[in-house]
Order: C-alpha cells, then sequence, then structure tokens
C-alpha cells in the first residue's frame, strides 16, 4: 500500500488533534522521525551474561538480561529470563520473584544516561507487566527532578497488563533511573512468591504511548555492548584472544572493544577455567593468576599485567568482560 493511500488510516488530525496524537497517528501507519525508545533492550532479546531460562538465585543489584539489574531490598529473590506470550505474540520477559518475606522491595531497574533526556520535555514510559502484587508499577528518579511513582498499578491478579506513564521533564539532575517496581512511595509487605515480570519497556517523547519500537537483534546488541560486553563466553578456550608473553611478566597483547564504551570500564580477564584475573597458557592449559588489563580507556586497554611468572614467547589465551554499565 502507497503512502498516498496509508493517510487515510489517520485517525484524528482535523482541528483540535493535538500534536501528540498527530505523532502516534503517524507512528500507527509506519511515518517514523527516527528512534524513539530511549530504553535499551526493552523487548528483552539481548543477554550476554547468560540466557536464566531457569529460575535462579538473584544477587541484589546485579545484570541479568543486558541492561536490567534486580534490586532485591530487604528480601531474597530469584531471576529469570522467560519466554511469554501476549494477545498471541511470543516474546522475551524478565522476572524477579521474591524467595522470602519482608518489608521491602523488589525491582527491576535500567539506567538512562542524562544526555539522552531534554528539560521542558514530556515523556511516556510504558511497558507490559505480569504481578500478582498490587503494588507493582513503574518508578523513575530524576526526570522530573526528584523520585515519583506511576499513578496507575498493576491490579495484582497476575495477568498482562498495559502500564503506561506520562511524565514531564521539568528538571535533570542524573542519569535517568527508570524501573518496574513492587513498592508505593515506601517498602510494602512482601511474600514468598510475590513477583513482577515485564517486557517491551519503552520510554519516548510525548504523552502518547505508541507501539513498541522494534529493533534488530544485531543494533539492540550494540547498543548494549556501549554498557557491556564479553567473550561469547567466560570458560573454554578463547575463540582467538590470545597474547604473546614478551617478557615474564607482560602480555604483547591490548584488547580493542567491539564496541566504544560510555566510559572507560572495568575489564575482568578470565582464562579457560572461567577463574576471574587469568589466563591460560595455550600448551597446557595451565592457568596464570594476577592477571590484569592496563591503561584501559573506553575503546580497550594498552596490555596485559599478571602476577606470575610467565613463558617469555609462549603463547597464551583469555577471555574478558568490560562492564560500563550505568
Amino acid at each position: 500500500m502507497s503512502k498516498a493511500r496509508n493517510l487515510s488510516l489517520l485517525s484524528a488530525v482535523e482541528a483540535g488533534a493535538t500534536t501528540d496524537q498527530t505523532k502516534a497517528d503517524l507512528n500507527a501507519i509506519g511515518v517514523s522521525g527516527g528512534r524513539k525508545n530511549l530504553i535499551i533492550n526493552g523487548g528483552m532479546t539481548i543477554s550476554q551474561r547468560g540466557d536464566f531460562t531457569a529460575s535462579a538465585a538473584a544477587a541484589n543489584g546485579s545484570f541479568y538480561v543486558d541492561r536490567f539489574k534486580a534490586v532485591l531490598s530487604a528480601v531474597a529473590g530469584d531471576k529469570q529470563h522467560t519466554t511469554v506470550t501476549i494477545g498471541g505474540v511470543t516474546k522475551r520477559a524478565f522476572k524477579i520473584t521474591a524467595t522470602s518475606a519482608a518489608i521491602g522491595t523488589v525491582q527491576i531497574k535500567q539506567g538512562v544516561e542524562l544526555s539522552g533526556i531534554e528539560v521542558g520535555e514530556t515523556y511516556t514510559i510504558s511497558c507490559w507487566m505480569k504481578s500478582n502484587h498490587a503494588d507493582a508499577r513503574l518508578r523513575n528518579n530524576y526526570i522530573g527532578g526528584t523520585s515519583s511513582d506511576s499513578p496507575t498499578s498493576h491490579t495484582g491478579g497476575g495477568a498482562w497488563e498495559k502500564i503506561t506513564w506520562t511524565v514531564d521533564s521539568t528538571s535533570t539532575t542524573a542519569d535517568i533511573l527508570v524501573y518496574a517496581t513492587i513498592y508505593d512511595g515506601a517498602n510494602v509487605a512482601i511474600a514468598v512468591g510475590d513477583y513482577i515480570e515485564i517486557t517491551d519497556l519503552q520510554m519516548e517523547k510525548g504523552s502518547v504511548a505508541t507501539d513498541f519500537e522494534h529493533r534488530s537483534f544485531g543494533e539492540e546488541l550494540a547498543l548494549c555492548q556501549r554498557y557491556y560486553e564479553q567473550t561469547a563466553n567466560l570458560t573454554g578456550v578463547s575463540g582467538g584472544i590470545t597474547l604473546m608473553a614478551f617478557n615474564t611478566a607482560n602480555g604483547v597483547q591490548g584488547l580493542h572493544f567491539d564496541v566504544r564504551k560510555r566510559a572507560a570500564p572495568t575489564v575482568v580477564l578470565y582464562g579457560r577455567s572461567g577463574v576471574a584475573n587469568s589466563i591460560s597458557y595455550i600448551t597446557t592449559g595451565g592457568v596464570v593468576t594476577g592477571c590484569a588489563a592496563q591503561t584501559i580507556n573506553a575503546d580497550g586497554c594498552h596490555y596485559i599485567s599478571v602476577g606470575a611468572t610467565l613463558s617469555a614467547g609462549g603463547g597464551y589465551e583469555l577471555h574478558y568482560s568490560a562492564d560500563a554499565e550505568l
């Protein structure tokens, strides 16, 4: 169908229609002014750290599905990278479930860089949410200069519900944090088995929640890698990341990251065994400990130093992770 014929599908651009209504109508027929979703990996498709399809213990403040971390206040919890069906469509989602009871919070959080937020603009945050707790809702820090919670919460009935929330960016004092949370302005009673699960998280300019923006897997991966990347696996044969020892204390190989990081990251090296701060001797597979990346910047590192004696001229291999998360 041509663009000219598609224009007949506009719903309300006559006199009196708002700018945001018009934008929503244009979005509905595929007329786009560029990328709109400030949330990265909102469809939960990228998970470099592991797939986490089986429910397992989550550590408070740790990242799991890319760009999303679990926040557990006063309670313990499990994380799970789930596959769900909403309206007949299969999606990936991220779920946190409490495994202990207390007055606390259960949250899924992503940081959005301050440079992406414009003061004086209106933003709409939306997602599909599922929970068995009536205090499950959306929350942000600093979009309006302070922290605030969405006025609409999940009903707590355990069904998928679309949650939308419009906020005005009156001031910005720090990088933005966007949450899906069990919280109500204060900690609430959390029981064992209480959970929050989300997918299609979006934050966009305007007062209308438009359809979720689907980016290609490659584009989404590159956006995620600006904050975190790792070699395909952190154990086993490295698959090509090798260095030669130019003396007994240093390796003559630096690292060049796949994607430039937002800031100099924390780099951790791994040998074949998956032990942190180690590399492996290619000939024997033996582990050399006390290893570290040196002169790290947003693009990579200069060389590798070690805390044990290397075989001068010998070949070594490694895996790495580079973390510049907010």
